[in-house]
């Protein structure tokens, strides 16, 4: 699984709960005088449930791995903190994918996590593994129905 897969079952299942969500694409990148060159995007997804504006950024591992500032682009760090300080909600939706085990979705308050991120803390694998997740069904989706009522 790739994260464009992961986003993209992220993106049925807030639809699943109500939510109307897009995918802001990617967009090309291309060669420039042989500089590769990429616009920068403000997250993944944006989204609006009951009123709510969400901004939610995707990312992927393979295993449990450390969670840092690093996997971050300096224009998702902007945004998702200028989408708080505009009362939104800004998410970061982590999905894990061991070999042989269904994905699990760990979901992380841009408040909490963005505030680590700027004293350039990680979060340790280990406290990935203890962080309360939800896994993926059959079909691939996730069951957001309680993580909508915390909204």
């Amino acid at each position: 699984m790739r994260e464009s897969n992961f986003t993209t079952d992220v993106m049925k299942s807030l639809r699943r709960v109500g939510a109307w969500a897009y995918k802001i694409p990617d967009a090309p990148s291309s060669k420039i005088t042989g500089l590769r060159f990429t616009i920068s995007k403000p997250c993944d997804i944006v989204a609006c449930i009951d009123g709510k504006f969400i901004a939610i950024e995707t990312k992927f591992k393979k295993k449990f791995a450390a969670l840092s500032v690093r996997d971050m682009q300096d224009s998702q760090l902007v945004n998702l903190t200028n989408v708080l300080k505009n009362d939104g909600i800004a998410l970061v939706f982590l999905g894990i994918k061991e070999r042989g085990k269904k994905t699990k979705l760990l979901i992380y308050d841009w408040q909490t996590l963005g505030s680590r991120f700027a004293k350039n803390e990680s979060i340790a694998a280990k406290e990935l593994r203890e962080h309360e997740f939800i896994e993926a069904d059959e079909e691939g989706l996730f069951d957001l129905t309680e993580w909508k009522e915390w909204l």
